[in-house]
């Protein structure tokens, strides 16, 4: 008999049960169950029984083992909402809209994490922690600097924005490092 050596559990436990549709079926499962499997790994790292959920939630010990078992279709958003508190996470929701250009999504994803990074200067600013502002401001100012270094169009005017509103990031002051972008002036595409 010659061993057959599998790199995917998934494909050995289909060769086991001479299954062929087996693996299929599993990870079609798995794909019913993405949500609950995270809620779950995150319980298991942070070594949490499904009583401890069930006493931090304030739902019983066999709502906490149905829901488990259960398909992401059927959960209801409170018990995932209590459950998350219980695991002392944030949860919230992302509405996508299939109609969303790539840049509109990108768009929402820049100002989702702008709120955060608004939030966290707001308790720095309590704190007058300048440290954790000025670190916001240049993680603002490098992340436009890469923004601009990918971009052929427009690159030139948001380099001289990006300096003039938060000046030039300390890894480029040195004149030697200084790295220069070579942008062709293209026409500006008019508004239709």
């Amino acid at each position: 008999m010659e061993k057959k050596t599998h790199t995917d559990p998934l494909e050995a436990m289909a060769a086991l049960c001479e299954d062929d549709g087996l693996k299929k079926r599993v990870r079609n499962e798995q794909k019913l169950t993405q949500l609950i499997d995270e809620l779950v790994r995150r319980r298991v790292m942070r070594g949490l029984s499904q009583a401890d959920i069930a006493r931090a939630s304030g739902m019983t010990p066999s709502k906490i083992c149905r829901l488990e078992n259960s398909f992401d279709e059927s959960l209801r958003l409170e018990d995932v909402a209590l459950y998350c508190k219980a695991l002392d996470i944030s949860f919230g929701m992302v509405l996508d809209d299939k109609q969303m250009t790539c840049a509109e999504k990108l768009r929402f994803h820049v100002e989702q994490m702008n709120r955060q990074l608004e939030t966290i200067q707001e308790l720095a600013e309590v704190c007058d922690d300048t440290k954790i502002i000025e670190g916001i401001h240049k993680f603002q100012a490098n992340v436009l600097l890469q923004l601009a270094m990918r971009s052929n169009n427009h690159a030139d005017r948001m380099l001289r924005h990006i300096y003039m509103v938060f000046g030039e990031p300390e890894e480029l002051n040195s004149e030697e490092e200084t790295p220069r972008l070579q942008v062709s002036t293209a026409p500006e595409p008019a508004c239709v």
